[in-house]
């Protein structure tokens, strides 16, 4: 079987995309049927000298096999292609089903992994129950989305019209049970990565680029034709986040740049920016903790707002410290219930035993 290019262009040129949107992904699927049929393990190192030609005017299908350098073999089996030919209108068919599911997706399509407002949608019947299934939330422009249970604040009131910041945990179209595709939109309010995006809408310097000089990028600036890569970085950078929602939250930061006050960028002004963050997601106590490649630092650090007099690691590889504190810090150190010790766990993805220095 020879691929109608023509065929493929129109296709392309209808859905708006470049052609490569499309021989792309028909490349690397023959290639795959190729491997299947010649009885190759992808993860072979051999595999990555087959590569996959389609002729630009004929349409015709060649694998070719690279035996040294600049040289490559003809090893496409005979009747390769007829056997090929449901697979290519398959790859055809999905990549018209995503570019329509992108349309109706509109705006949403690319949020999953950002921060965006929506307002909770409760009829009176849900209101007098409570929080006990999924929330509604109206996201703008005929969208909806839903919030599970287990990504709810545990305590927050979510009554009808209150307007909050969530996290899109995943976008995607459904099918029902009458075969209807429709959007899906799933945020959260619990998750970790909330505390991140909310941090770096009111912290510029998580953000900005700047040079390994400290000079800010502007955009072109840097647009100089035969200009060697460059580096770039922002002056702070949040490392790791262990949260209980509703509760305490721990933050990692580092900074950057030698000098950087990183803990003091997220902090803010008389605790301006910490404090925004705080409110948005209910008044949850924030620790930031500035990171430190001594991993004994590190782990000093997370116990905060206890004082470590010392850390000894008791073995590297199952990543196992002691942390000593003065005896009076003993039961602030571990918290109630044993919330600071277990939040610090998770921050150094270290097992921490607290004991005092009596």
């Amino acid at each position: 079987m020879d691929i109608n290019v023509q065929k493929v262009e129109a296709v392309a040129k209808e859905l708006g995309l470049d052609t490569d949107d499309l021989f792309g992904p028909i490349k690397e699927t023959l290639l795959v049927a190729y491997f299947k049929h010649m009885d190759i393990q992808r993860r072979d190192p051999e595999a990555r000298n087959y590569s996959v030609d389609i002729n630009d005017k004929t349409g015709a299908i060649q694998i070719f096999k690279k035996v040294g350098r600049d040289q490559f073999d003809d090893v496409t089996p005979e009747n390769f292609g007829r056997s090929t030919e449901g697979l290519v209108k398959d790859i055809i068919l999905r990549k018209i089903k995503h570019v329509e599911d992108e349309k109706k997706l509109g705006k949403f399509a690319k949020a999953k992994g950002t921060i965006i407002a929506a307002t909770v949608i409760k009829d009176p019947k849900e209101e007098a129950d409570g929080n006990t299934r999924p929330l509604h939330l109206d996201i703008g422009e005929t969208f909806y989305a839903v919030m599970p249970l287990s990504d709810t604040i545990p305590g927050e009131e979510y009554h009808n019209g209150k307007v909050l910041k969530v996290y899109v945990t995943d976008v995607r179209m459904v099918e029902n049970e009458r075969g209807k595709r429709f959007p899906r939109v799933t945020v959260s309010r619990a998750h970790p990565k909330l505390v991140q995006r909310l941090f770096e809408s009111v912290v510029p310097e998580l953000t900005e680029e700047i040079d390994l000089n400290g000079n800010p990028v502007t955009p072109g600036s840097y647009d100089i034709e035969g200009a060697e890569e460059f580096e770039t970085l922002t002056r702070a950078s949040i490392v790791s986040i262990s949260r209980e929602a509703g509760s305490r939250c721990k933050v990692a930061v580092r900074a950057n740049l030698d000098g950087f006050n990183a803990t003091g960028a997220l902090i803010g002004e008389m605790g301006s920016r910490v404090r925004s963050v705080m409110e948005s997601i209910g008044g949850e106590k924030i620790d930031i903790i500035l990171y430190d490649t001594e991993i004994e630092k590190f782990i000093a650090n997370s116990l905060s707002p206890s004082q470590v007099q010392n850390v000894k690691v008791l073995d590297r590889d199952a990543k196992k410290a002691v942390a000593t504190v003065p005896d009076f810090q003993l039961s602030l150190a571990i918290g109630v219930d044993g919330q600071n010790v277990r939040l610090a766990n998770k921050l150094t993805m270290w097992s921490i035993d607290i004991v005092s220095d009596k």
